[in-house]
C-alpha cells in the first residue's frame, strides 16, 4: 500500500499509479466535481502538474496540492 498526501489529506492505495480524477476526487468528492471547472494537480517530489486524464507513478509520501482554478 502506498501513502500519499493531498492537500494535506493522507490517501493510501493499492495501486502504483494514481490518476488526475483520483487525486482530484480525494478533494472534492465524487459528487462535488463540476465539469465546467478546472482544477489544477501540482505534486512536489517530481515537480510537475497532473493534467487531466494523466497518471503518475505514487512515490511513498508525495504531495499534491490540488485548487480550482476557474471555469473551463
Amino acid at each position: 500500500m502506498k501513502t500519499f498526501y493531498v492537500n494535506g489529506q493522507k490517501v493510501q492505495a493499492d495501486n502504483l499509479m494514481v490518476s488526475y480524477e483520483q487525486v482530484v476526487k480525494s478533494v472534492y468528492g465524487d459528487n462535488n466535481l463540476q465539469p465546467s471547472v478546472i482544477y489544477k494537480g501540482a505534486y512536489r517530489d517530481g515537480s510537475g502538474i497532473l493534467s487531466p486524464g494523466r497518471s503518475i507513478r505514487i512515490k511513498d509520501g508525495i504531495k499534491f496540492s490540488v485548487m480550482m482554478t476557474g471555469n473551463a
